[in-house]
């Protein structure tokens, strides 16, 4: 198990770097091309979604058996980790991007 302890840092570490990558394209997005909240709140979400499909594409190779498990495992760590970054509190939105982590790490482990 202690080996498998590494490739899931360097995962999560990954998927944070591709969620601020995004979000760096999107601040220069609303700067060039003024967008709309709506537009902000939809690339957003999607970020969330692209690395916890990263994510559980990773877990799905690290651990294979019960893959879509660790898939969703996955998807709710990296909200929890999200949620104590950012200092967030239960309401609606942060239980759609609960809902868009956890969707994003089981797809990404089930296409691995």
């Amino acid at each position: 198990m202690r080996s498998k302890l590494i490739p899931v840092i360097r995962t999560l570490l990954l998927s944070f770097l591709i969620s601020i990558i995004i979000l760096c394209l999107m601040a220069l997005l609303m700067w060039k091309l003024s967008l709309s909240d709506g537009q902000v709140k939809t690339g957003l979400y999607l970020s969330y979604l692209l690395s916890c499909l990263f994510g559980g594409f990773c877990f799905g190779h690290i651990f294979p058996k019960r893959r879509i498990l660790w898939g969703l495992c996955f998807g709710i760590g990296y909200f929890v980790l999200l949620a104590l970054v950012a200092k967030a509190t239960l309401s609606y939105p942060a239980f759609l991007v609960l809902g868009l982590c956890c969707l994003g790490g089981c797809a990404g482990s089930f296409f691995s």
